[in-house]
């Protein structure tokens, strides 16, 4: 039997278009949970917790926020892609990718929101400041 046991479960997220939930919490363990067999079918150990976990609107992208500040991009077959450590330390809070997929925005304990260019592995594209607390979640227009 393998599941989280150590620290705080923030981060869940729902596959868009498989029977699949993520999970990845303060244990730093990333589990992938079939929903059809009702059982864990993948698992890692990161060596850093973290409380977020996101898919890409068309489940081509895992990301992960990590309590240190950095983030973790997986591919479909969960490899990774690429990782980005510029939150001077201050923890992940929440991941969203635009509708189409081509921005993804970053939230944190340093009240900015950083936006990445999907398409061109991940490169910052702008850093969003002047908010006075935590941010906790991010919305996109229909139109990203």
């Amino acid at each position: 039997m393998r599941a989280h046991f150590d620290g705080e479960l923030w981060g869940l997220a729902v596959h868009p278009s498989k029977p699949e939930v993520f999970t990845f919490g303060r244990d730093g363990l990333l589990g992938v949970w079939d929903l059809t067999l009702r059982k864990q079918s993948k698992y890692a150990k990161l060596d850093t917790p973290g409380d977020v976990v996101a898919f890409s609107n068309q489940g081509e992208f895992t990301v992960m926020g990590m309590i240190n500040g950095s983030f973790i991009v997986l591919d479909s077959a969960l490899k990774p892609v690429t990782k980005r450590s510029d939150r001077r330390g201050k923890a992940i809070q929440c991941i969203k990718f635009s509708p189409d997929d081509s921005v993804l925005a970053v939230g944190a304990h340093d009240m900015q929101v950083c936006t990445y260019d999907v398409r061109n592995a991940f490169k910052p594209l702008k850093r969003m400041k002047g908010c006075s607390s935590t941010i906790e979640h991010i919305d996109f227009t229909a139109d990203s």
